[in-house]
């Protein structure tokens, strides 16, 4: 018995840590529907499909589809466009590749669908190597706290095979010292064991609640980000397109605007860049209102690095045309200081990106 309570002790011990530190892969989304609105021709609905890695470790490759039972897609927009790639639209679905969704990350899709005869929820199918996204149900316990649970019941089932063990052994030397004369020595022998050993015992029950302690902490936090952002998409926070909308207003350029969104299927910062570089070319009389423009969107958060050094050396580009050669030599430094790898690729081709020959080329398609 002398070896066995102390191996399962140790036993015990391992499971609780295991239980704790140990990673999990899972995805979950939930779907909020809006009621159908009337349109023109027929009614429509919105739907807002959030996709959440609930597990504690990074997850790749996920393949998204999203299908309508009836109805068409009219369109589609993400929280952060950033994050998906190879997105494919047809009548009644919408498929993108996430490339990486971090632990408590979450990915909205906003779809509007029109002449839709239906309130039920869309199809979501999100599928990962080791990982199948299920619904979203708010009322079961969560793998984490799950965690918690089995760490807590692991940590009473050590405490009372301690206390077992310690009663035992308790039992056991009070049983041997009757049969010893020297009573004193062997009792302090075992005071001085059964301090250590209750020491020990206390040090690694300090170090179990504060792990329990940080994995509730993680948890809450997870929480409050999540409700962060529910309460923030149904408060209609605005996205890259409204913000870019607002920054054309802003210069002077909201007649352009319309434009941009309906030169490309999806509005990215680096996109919004490359227009304001192009209209500044030909609309020589509001040049001054693209370089503005320019400026606000660097002032942006959230945008990717990348994006942010195109940026900059647009501008730059924008500046030295213009003979403004101390701005220009401004915003390149903020490039290399801020990207220094876009700033390295955009100056190894930088002498055959020459904005005279781009500005005659836009002129002779408008002739054509």
């Amino acid at each position: 018995m002398k070896y066995v309570i102390p191996a399962l002790l140790a036993f015990l011990t391992g499971l609780l840590l295991w239980q704790i530190q140990r990673e999990r892969v899972a995805l979950d989304y939930e779907v909020v529907a809006s009621d159908p609105f009337p349109r023109e021709e027929g009614t429509g609905q919105y739907f807002v499909v959030r996709l959440r890695n609930s597990g504690s470790k990074q997850i790749e490759r996920i393949a998204l589809a999203i299908s309508l039972e009836s109805g068409n897609i009219e369109s589609v927009s993400f929280s952060n466009p950033d994050l998906i790639r190879d997105v494919a639209r047809e009548p009644r679905v919408v498929r993108g590749f996430l490339p990486l969704l971090n632990p408590a990350e979450t990915f909205s899709t906003t779809i509007t669908s029109r002449r839709g005869t239906q309130s039920a929820s869309p199809t979501v199918v999100a599928r990962a190597p080791g990982a199948t996204a299920t619904p979203r149900t708010d009322n079961a316990i969560s793998g984490q706290l799950l965690s918690l649970a089995v760490a807590a019941l692991v940590a009473a089932l050590a405490t009372a095979a301690v206390s077992f063990y310690t009663s035992l052994r308790s039992s056991k030397i009070a049983e041997s010292l009757s049969t010893i004369e020297n009573l004193g020595e062997v009792s302090e022998r075992i005071e001085r064991t059964e301090e250590d050993f209750r020491t020990r015992l206390q040090q690694e029950r300090e170090e179990l609640d504060k792990r329990l302690e940080e994995r509730r902490r993680e948890h809450e936090e997870q929480m409050r980000l999540r409700e962060e952002e529910r309460k923030r998409d149904e408060q209609g926070e605005p996205r890259t397109e409204q913000v870019v909308f607002a920054i054309f207003n802003r210069a002077g350029l909201s007649h352009r605007f319309a434009e941009l969104v309906g030169s490309a299927e999806r509005l990215a910062f680096w996109k919004t860049g490359l227009f304001l570089m192009n209209s500044f070319l030909v609309d020589e009389p509001n040049r001054d209102r693209y370089v503005s423009a320019g400026q606000m969107l660097l002032e942006l958060p959230g945008m990717a690095p990348s994006s942010l050094g195109f940026n900059l050396y647009l501008l730059a580009k924008m500046e030295q045309f213009r003979g403004n050669s101390e701005k220009a030599v401004y915003w390149l430094q903020q490039c290399r200081e801020r990207t220094p790898l876009m700033y390295q690729h955009l100056m190894g081709q930088d002498p055959v990106y020459d904005l005279e020959s781009v500005r005659q080329a836009m002129f002779h398609q408008e002739a054509n």
